[in-house]
């Protein structure tokens, strides 16, 4: 699974995904449509505002989040292994 793919599944209501996966807006549409046609996400369209779309994670989503979970989450520690929080903090920012 790529990363932003990851990054989507762990978003639930999507108003601005391109920025939170870190890719841009038209891919972001392209890669909703293929989670939706694999059967990881269900969308939906808002009812209170029909510009956007509502994204919910289905059971195999959550399945392929949970299996990616714990090698994203040691793949972090190591990543960020002696850094203080405010340290992480300031790498994540820069890199932006």
């Amino acid at each position: 699974m790529n990363g932003g793919c990851y990054n989507v599944l762990l978003i639930k209501s999507i108003c601005d995904p391109a920025s939170l996966a870190d890719i841009e807006r038209t891919e972001t549409s392209r890669l909703i449509d293929r989670m939706v046609d694999r059967g990881l996400i269900a969308k939906e369209q808002s009812p209170n505002d029909r510009r956007f779309s509502l994204v919910t994670l289905r059971p195999a989503g959550q399945d392929r989040l949970s299996a990616c979970a714990a090698g994203v989450t040691a793949a972090r520690a190591e990543l960020f292994e002696g850094l203080s929080q405010d340290e992480i903090g300031t790498l994540l920012a820069t890199l932006k």
